[in-house]
C-alpha cells in the first residue's frame, strides 16, 4: 500500500505531504487502503525526506513521520522514461500455505505495472512540462479453505445431523436429571421443562437431584427420555430431525453454502483460489514558470483512479467476505499552485495553495441487488434504490462452526 509505521504508531499518525501540499487520506476506516491521496510512481520524484523527530515549526499534525516529497519539473532538455515491471505464477513458487494445503495447488497471479515519464521546456529557461502516467492490471488468486455443511448434511436435506457428534466423540455433559448427553447432540426446544429441586421429572420419571432448572431431551426416536446414557451407539437415530421441524428458509440459506472438495467428515472443507481484481490508472501533471530570477511558479494536478475486486471466499448471493472485501473504488485527485518571490538575499517569500479529494466506496458482490433477503424469509430489511443504490445483498448471517454468509 505504500503505508509505514515509524516510532512504533500507526501509519495514520504519519504526515504525508506532496510538494507542500497536505496529501493525508482522513477516512477514518481507510476504505482506499492506505492512507495518503496521491501516491506517485517512484519514477516521478525529484526527492522525498522523512523526518521522524525534532520537526520545525511549519510541520505539526505527526506522532508518527513526516515524509515529504516532490513531484520532478522539466528541464531545458526532453527527458523521460518506460518501465513495465512484470510478475507471474509460472515464474514463482507457490507459498507455505498452497503447498501444505489439503488440495496443494499454487494461485493465479497475472501482474503487469507499467508507466512512463516525461519533462522538457516549452519555452527555454522559462516555461517547462512534467508528466507522467502509470497503469496497473492485475489479478491475484488468494487461498480460502472455509467450513461448509458436510455432504451428510447437504444430501438429507440438513436433517441427519450425525456428523457433529462424530466430531465431539468421546465428550459428554450430564443434565440436572444425571443423563449423560454426547456433546453435540441436538435438544428438541419443543420438549422444554421446568423440573424442581428434588422433584420428578413427569415425563422421563428422573428425580431432579441438583438445582431447579429446565430440561430438553434430544432428538431420538429410539431412545426414550428416560434414557441415562445418549450416545450414538445406544441411539442409532440420535441427531435425526423428524421432517417439517427445519425452516425451509434456513434451509434455502444453508444451500448457498458451495458442496465440500476437501477435508473429510465431518470436517467439510471448501477450497478454492478466488481471483482479485485491479484496473488502476494515474498520471501527474506539472508545468513551471519562471518570469524572472526572482519568480518562480508552479502548478500540478494529480489524478489516480484504482477500482478493484477482491473476492470472499464463495461467489454470488453467498460471498462470506468480511468488511475490506467486496468491489471497491478509490478516486483521488490533488492541485497545487505556488509561487515563490525572492525580495533578497535572506527573505523569500513562498506562497502555496492546494486541493485534494478522495472518493472511496465499498459494497458487496450482489449490492445492488434488490430483494435478496425477502427470497430467503427475511422481512424488513430496506433496499435499494429507496436505502440506498448498495444496500441490497444479503445481510451477514454467522453460523457457528461455519464460514459467514452474505
Amino acid at each position: 500500500s505504500g503505508a509505514f509505521s515509524a516510532n512504533g504508531e500507526r501509519p495514520a499518525q504519519n504526515n504525508y505531504l506532496l510538494d507542500g501540499i497536505d496529501n493525508n487520506s482522513d477516512n477514518v476506516d481507510f476504505l482506499n487502503g492506505t492512507n495518503y491521496v496521491i501516491l506517485p510512481p517512484p519514477d516521478a520524484i525529484q526527492e522525498f525526506k522523512v523526518q521522524t523527530s525534532d520537526y520545525s515549526a511549519q510541520l505539526g499534525r505527526a506522532a508518527g513521520a513526516v515524509m515529504n516529497a516532490t513531484v520532478k519539473s522539466g528541464t531545458n532538455q526532453i527527458h523521460g522514461d518506460v518501465w513495465e515491471f512484470f510478475r507471474n505464477d509460472k515464474l514463482d513458487a507457490a507459498d507455505w500455505f498452497e503447498d501444505n494445503s489439503t488440495k496443494p495447488h499454487k494461485g493465479e497471479l497475472r501482474l503487469n505495472q507499467f508507466g512512463a515519464t516525461v519533462g522538457g521546456p516549452i519555452i527555454k529557461n522559462k516555461v517547462f512540462f512534467f508528466g507522467d502516467y502509470q497503469g496497473t492490471r492485475r489479478v491475484q488468486g488468494t487461498s480460502v479453505a472455509p467450513q461448509v455443511p458436510t455432504a451428510t448434511e447437504r444430501s438429507s436435506n440438513f436433517l441427519n445431523q450425525q456428523d457433529s457428534l462424530t466430531q465431539n466423540a468421546g465428550a459428554a455433559r450430564t443434565d440436572i436429571l444425571g443423563r449423560s448427553i454426547q456433546r453435540g447432540t441436538i435438544l428438541d426446544p419443543a420438549t422444554t421443562r421446568y423440573v424442581g429441586a428434588g422433584q420428578p421429572d413427569p415425563v422421563s420419571g428422573l428425580t431432579n437431584t441438583g438445582a431447579a432448572g429446565y430440561v430438553r431431551d434430544p432428538f431420538s426416536s429410539l431412545c426414550a427420555p428416560s434414557t441415562k446414557t445418549y450416545t450414538l451407539t445406544a441411539c442409532p437415530d440420535l441427531n435425526m430431525l423428524p421432517n417439517g421441524r427445519v425452516d425451509p428458509n434456513a434451509v434455502k440459506i444453508l444451500n448457498l453454502y458451495p458442496a465440500p472438495n476437501a477435508g473429510s467428515a465431518p470436517l467439510s472443507i471448501y477450497q478454492a483460489s478466488p481471483a482479485l481484481f485491479e484496473h488502476a490508472n494515474q498520471f501527474d501533471t506539472r508545468e513551471d514558470f519562471n518570469p524572472s530570477d526572482k519568480d518562480q511558479i508552479f502548478g500540478r494536478f494529480s489524478y489516480s483512479d484504482d477500482p478493484e475486486f477482491i473476492p470472499g471466499p464463495f461467489t454470488g448471493v453467498a460471498d462470506g467476505g468480511a468488511f475490506q472485501q467486496g468491489y471497491q473504488t478509490a478516486k483521488s485527485a490533488q492541485m497545487v499552485a505556488a509561487y515563490t518571490h525572492v525580495f533578497t538575499p535572506n527573505v523569500v517569500n513562498q506562497a502555496r495553495a492546494g486541493f485534494a479529494h478522495l472518493h472511496t466506496t465499498r459494497f458487496g458482490p450482489v449490492a445492488t441487488q434488490a430483494g435478496i433477503p425477502g427470497q430467503y424469509g427475511i422481512a424488513g430489511i430496506p433496499q435499494p434504490p429507496t436505502a440506498g443504490p448498495e444496500n441490497g445483498g444479503l445481510p451477514g448471517i454467522v453460523i457457528t462452526n461455519l464460514q459467514t454468509l452474505g
